[in-house]
Parts: structure tokens; sequence; C-alpha cells
């Protein structure tokens, strides 16, 4: 029996050791073309994403990308995101305060009107005009976060897998197999629940509060603040459930993993005559080896799904910044028809943006526990 595992481990380590051979070109420069997916990988990124991993020379191939990023560099690359996509919330905001100053002015003549049935009607007009082009510029937001988010969902369905056989590779079996399932199945939910679930309710929180700011009697605005209550808490009861199971199962399976490595080793030592103590250093060679690579693709996912997010979430945020600074105005004329409008469509986006954001940082925490967890004794 000894001799048969013995014969065995040899067979096993035969097959390992030509990754030890290469070792040396970790650390220059890491060569994944083979890797099954990778290619799929990038044409699945938005142009915008892979035109930003290009222009820093960002890849899983080679790290050095990855580590000239500074934080500098990241808050003037978002800067330059904002400043490209400026144009649209200025215009947006230059057409709100036009609308409100309109019907400040109308609403200052309402003395001059001998109907008292016609007092609202200037505030109405008023709320029936920003309704019209809010609507237009939410639901665009809308149709590109949903794309964004559709985006991230296919980026993940392939990246995951590609993670996943790495951490197998260099011996965390176990922590590949949670991370799979658990962001797998993530992936697959975000991209049922977006068009399902999310969007049908941020249309009709939408649609209620534009008709609660018309017709404040039908006092729909609690209605529609319940709709929102419940897709935020949706929301932070799934990350937690998400990230949590992730934490817990992976930690316990850092454990298991290190065990097994541990006794691979030992059995390795033990068992294999003559050449074991050096066949075991070989196999912390290949577990070194395959750390830098997991450390390099695991950076390269975490820069590739936040850049598919990213512009989005920007552009989005730069829309609700707009339609707070024009409900700031209308306080500010007195309009307050126009100001529970403007309030209730920046729920809207607030929505939009934690979906966004949550999705984002799914990805972002989980590879990270992993990159933290996954590593084994060696």
């Amino acid at each position: 029996m000894k001799k048969l595992l013995s014969i065995f481990l040899i067979l096993l380590l035969h097959m390992a050791l030509p990754l030890t051979a290469g070792a040396d070109q970790y650390n220059d420069g890491i060569n994944i073309e083979d890797i099954e997916g990778m290619d799929e990988l990038r044409e699945t990124m938005p142009e915008q994403a892979r035109d930003y991993l290009s222009d820093n020379s960002i890849s899983a191939e080679d790290s050095s990308g990855l580590m000239s990023l500074s934080p500098n560099k990241l808050i003037s690359d978002i800067f330059t995101m904002a400043k490209d996509r400026i144009t649209l919330p200025i215009r947006l905001l230059a057409s709100l305060i036009g609308v409100v100053i309109l019907c400040s002015l109308l609403e200052s003549m309402q003395d001059t009107v001998p109907k008292s049935s016609l007092s609202n009607t200037f505030g109405i007009v008023g709320v029936v005009a920003s309704s019209t082009i809010l609507t237009v510029q939410i639901g665009d937001c809308i149709f590109q976060a949903t794309q964004t988010l559709h985006d991230g969902s296919d980026f993940m369905l392939l990246y995951v897998p590609i993670f996943s056989s790495i951490l197998a590779v260099g011996g965390n079996i176990t922590s590949a197999t949670v991370y799979n399932t658990i962001l797998f199945g993530a992936a697959q939910m975000i991209s049922q629940m977006t068009s399902t679930i999310f969007v049908p309710m941020i249309g009709s929180f939408l649609a209620l509060s534009i008709v609660g700011s018309i017709m404040p009697e039908l006092n729909l605005i609690s209605l529609a603040n319940a709709i929102k209550g419940i897709t935020m808490w949706g929301l932070g009861i799934i990350m937690t459930i998400f990230v949590g199971l992730l934490t817990v199962q992976s930690f316990v399976g850092t454990a298991t993993d290190t065990l097994a490595l541990k006794a691979t080793k030992f059995a390795i030592s033990a068992f294999v005559p003559v050449v074991g103590g050096a066949l075991s250093e070989a196999l912390n060679t290949v577990q070194g080896s395959m750390g830098i690579l997991k450390a390099s693709i695991g950076g390269f996912g975490i820069i590739a799904g936040a850049m598919t997010m990213l512009p989005t979430i920007i552009y989005v945020v730069m829309i609700k910044g707009a339609i707070a600074v024009a409900g700031i105005v209308s306080d500010i004329f007195g309009t307050t028809k126009l100001s529970s409008l403007f309030k209730s469509c920046s729920a809207t986006l607030s929505i939009i943006i934690a979906l966004l954001v949550s999705t984002t940082l799914l990805l972002i925490i989980s590879t990270t526990i992993m990159l933290m967890t996954g590593q084994t004794a060696t």
C-alpha cells in the first residue's frame, strides 16, 4: 500500500512539475493566454471599460499596470469621466430652473385670475411640464442602468469560473467552490431580477410620485415611499446574505484547504523516498506562482468590473445632482408642487444608484475576501 501511494504521488507531482519550471515568468509577466474564457471575458466588457484598461496598461497577464494605479490617478480618472458626461445634466438643470422661474412668475399672477378654480392651474402645468422633461431623462437612466447591470452580470458569469479555477489550482479548492457557487448564483439572480422586479418597481415608484405631486389629495407619496423602502431593504438583505455566506464559508474553507495542503506535504515528505523533501518544496513553488497569478487576475477582475459599472453610476449621480439643485431652487421660489416632484424623482434615481453600487460592491468585496482568506499555509 505504501509503495502504491508513493508511485501515485510521484506521478501526480510529475504532472505538476512543468509549472515550476516556468515559475520565473510570473515575476515579470503572467502568460494566461491559454486560459479558457479570457478572450470572451474581454469581449464581454463594454467598450469604455476596455478602453480604460488599455489606456492604463491594465491586464490579467501583467500586474505592472495594476501596481501603477494610485488614488490620485483614480480620482483624476473619475473627474474626467464626469467631465465627459456633464453636458446633459447641465441642460436638464437649465430646463428645470426655467420651468421653476416661469411657474413662480405665473403663480404670482394668480390674484388677477377671476375664477378660483384656476388658482392651482399654473402649478399643475409646471408639474406636467417638468414631468415630461424628467420622465425622458429618468427613462434614459433606467435604460442605461439596466444595460449596465446586464453587462455586469455577463462579466461576472464569465469571470467567476476563471477566478475559481485559479483558486482551485492554487490549493483553495473549497474556497473556489464557495466563490463559484455564491457569485455565479448572484450574477444569475441580478440578471433575472433586474428586468422582472427592480425595473417595474422603479417605474411604479416614479409614476406614483408624479401623480402624487400633481394631486396631493390622493396621498400617493406614502405608497411611493413604501415601494422605495421595500426596494432598499431588499437590496440590503440580499447583499448581507451573499456577503455573509461567502465570508463565513470562505473562512471555513480556508481552514479545510490549509489542512489538506499540509497533509499532502507531509505525505510527500514521509512516503516518497529520497526526493520527498525536494518535491514538497516544488509544491511550495507551484503554490507561490499560482498565488501571484491569483492576485493578478483578482485585481484585474475588480478593476474591470468597477469600470464596467462606474460610468453609468457617475452619469446617474450627476442627473440626480441636477434634480437636487433644481429642487433647492424650487424651494427658494416657493413652488411646492415642483419641489415635491423633484424630491420624488431624486429618490427614484437613488434606487437606481443603489442597484448599481450594490452589484459593484458584491463583486469587489467577494473577490477581495477570496484574495485575503485564500492564502493557504505554505
